[in-house]
């Protein structure tokens, strides 16, 4: 697993560019259930991701590792493998707080 995430790191970090979108609304509603709320996010917590045209897996370059397209969130969004946040709690191993240290 750290191996992987380490090439991982190596090779789509510093060689793709990230799209931000920031998700939010007022007041108490929170990211994930405005999120929910959008016609995007309901394909995309229902796994529909035909229709929204969601790119299919590739190969990184260089090498023969699959690896799917994502979106990275925050801890209050759920973890599915199209939704990706960094590992949660504290006092965690230092090559894990590094891994969410760059992925933020």
């Amino acid at each position: 697993m750290d191996l992987f995430i380490s090439r991982y790191l190596k090779e789509f970090c510093f060689i793709y560019r990230f799209v931000i979108v920031d998700v939010g609304g007022y007041g108490c509603e929170n990211d994930a259930g405005v999120f929910a709320a959008t016609s995007f996010g309901e394909a995309l917590l229902q796994g529909n991701l035909d229709a929204l045209d969601f790119p299919s897996p590739r190969s990184l370059p260089g090498t023969n590792d699959v690896i799917p397209y994502f979106l990275g969130a925050d801890d209050a969004f759920p973890l599915k493998p199209e939704i990706m946040k960094p590992f949660a709690g504290r006092g965690l191993h230092e090559f894990y707080e590094i891994f969410n240290y760059r992925c933020v």
